[in-house]
């Protein structure tokens, strides 16, 4: 939240939010889902843009929105990690570079989920002498700005500190257009 915080008192920046990603699988049923989780701050940037069914989420642990390509349903629940989930919301659309369907949950769960494991897991992870798993970061700041900003003087200006990077959503949608071009290569 520091430089969710720090980037928000920018000019021209409207609102921000922090985000992070991961892709994980999960079981449900008879299968097994790859599943690119999303995790954002509620009521910022960062979220699902259109709710095609459902709501977005509304409590503040253990609800999804899912992207219907998942198979998933209103009301369905699904294990990731230690916790039961239930879907709340469904959007279209939503997915990785690699074609990975999204769900979107809470910042929070979002950065619990990536840092434990399954109790098996943890017991495996000890007995081979690992020490603690390392602590979930945000991965990116999702920026809205002011109508009249100028784009490229505020990209150009997170550019200069050492720890951030900054994309305009064109250079954004360029890249991810290139790699998946590439990918179908």
């Amino acid at each position: 939240a520091d430089s969710r915080d720090t980037v928000a008192r920018m000019p021209g920046v409207a609102e921000a939010g922090a985000i992070n990603y991961q892709t994980i699988e999960a079981p449900f049923l008879d299968r097994a889902l790859r599943l690119y989780v999303i995790g954002y701050e509620t009521g910022r940037p960062g979220g699902p843009q259109i709710i095609a069914e459902g709501r977005g989420i509304g409590t503040s642990h253990f609800e999804l929105v899912a992207d219907r390509k998942t198979g998933l349903v209103l009301g369905d629940t699904i294990r990731l990690g230690r916790n039961r989930f239930t879907v709340v919301g469904l959007v279209e659309g939503a997915m990785n570079s690699g074609g990975d369907p999204a769900v979107y949950m809470t910042l929070a769960d979002a950065m619990a989920l990536q840092t434990e494991l399954a109790p098996a897991d943890q017991r495996v992870q000890a007995a081979r002498g690992a020490g603690a798993v390392k602590s979930a970061s945000v991965a990116a700041v999702i920026v809205r700005v002011t109508p009249g900003a100028d784009v490229d003087l505020l990209t150009a200006t997170l550019r200069q500190w050492k720890h951030l990077a900054a994309l305009s959503q064109t250079e954004q949608e360029n890249i991810l257009l290139a790699s998946v071009v590439d990918k179908a290569r």
